[in-house]
């Protein structure tokens, strides 16, 4: 058994298909299938055939809010960019001011070329649009 977000990170990694149970007594239980040998959703429904709740997810169910989550996480990192920048405009010659929008700056390229190669590996655009998409805050989440 795993959590809803242990769910939803493997089937962020691998193609698959969710499944959460609601048994009888209300409890609820989630776990993964692959597609190795057949399409999980049969293989879920051998398992359980005695009144319980079935849940699919998808891999695009998963992806989806993961990425929002990630982007959140690249706007968060800009405002901390902003800052680094006002304090290194108002004290330019500070070491520190200087340190800290060189770490800040890196950190923002690393991350973004993450975002990027998500993007193209979960939509298959092209590492231009991806970096757009970013840049723009406009995610095309309906091509996951």
């Amino acid at each position: 058994m795993m959590t809803k977000d242990e769910m939803r990170t493997k089937l962020c990694l691998h193609d698959g298909v969710g499944v959460e149970v609601t048994d009888s007594m209300s409890t609820v239980y989630h776990f993964y299938e692959n597609f190795a040998n057949d399409d999980g959703t049969s293989r879920a429904y051998k398992h359980f055939n005695h009144g319980e709740k079935l849940t699919f997810y998808s891999s695009t169910w998963a992806k989806q809010p993961q990425f929002k989550d990630y982007m959140n996480l690249y706007n968060r990192m800009l405002e901390i960019a902003n800052i680094a920048d006002k304090e290194l405009q108002e004290h330019p010659q500070s070491e520190r001011a200087q340190q800290r929008f060189k770490t800040t700056y890196e950190r923002q390229i690393n991350y973004l070329g993450f975002l990027c190669k998500t993007l193209i590996e979960w939509t298959k655009c092209s590492f231009d649009e991806a970096k757009k998409q970013i840049i723009t805050n406009q995610i095309h989440y309906s091509k996951f």
